[in-house]
């Protein structure tokens, strides 16, 4: 039998400043799971795969404090540990790779949605936000995911900043 998917999200800046509720109602009503600095601990092959999800927005920012609480005290139990957060702030995931996650999935930045690349190098304005703005990364460590999206912000408009969705694929080691 195939394991049935499980599809989990959490909210963004644009969700949050249009209608979260009705965003979250829409696709709950197509079997998304939001995750509001919770965890959700999924059990596939014998092994329980800890998902925390994380609400960092520019709106809802967490205080390290606040954060190590969810990721550490509040934490079940678990083989491996994802967080799934919006922006791929520093600061969340240092504070992830110090408590032991084992993968960190963010977006926020389109990719920089707009980079230019004079002699070789690229410059996009996100850079000024993280340095974990596209891409793959590895912080220590920890695996860093960070997807361009589908969306846009403030023009409709991308330069060297394609729109994305990832397939990532886990193999147990």
């Amino acid at each position: 039998t195939a394991y049935p998917p499980q599809k989990f999200a959490c909210l963004g800046d644009h969700d949050h400043w249009s209608n979260p509720s009705r965003i979250t109602s829409g696709l709950s009503d197509c079997g998304w799971t939001f995750l509001r600095n919770e965890h959700r601990v999924v059990k596939y092959k014998g092994s329980r795969i800890l998902i925390t999800g994380i609400t960092y927005i520019y709106s809802q920012r967490l205080a390290k404090a606040s954060l190590t609480t969810i990721l550490e005290e509040k934490a079940p139990p678990s083989d491996l540990k994802i967080l799934l957060v919006h922006q791929p702030s520093p600061m969340v995931i240092e504070t992830a790779q110090e408590y032991g996650y084992d993968l960190v999935l963010a977006g926020h930045t389109h990719g920089g949605q707009v980079v230019f690349r004079p002699f070789g190098f690229s410059l996009t304005l996100s850079q000024f936000e993280s340095i974990f703005y596209t891409g793959y990364h590895r912080y220590k460590d920890m695996p860093v995911v960070v997807t361009n999206g589908i969306g846009l912000t403030l023009a409709p408009l991308r330069y060297h900043a394609p729109a994305e969705v990832c397939k990532i694929t886990l193999v147990k080691k």
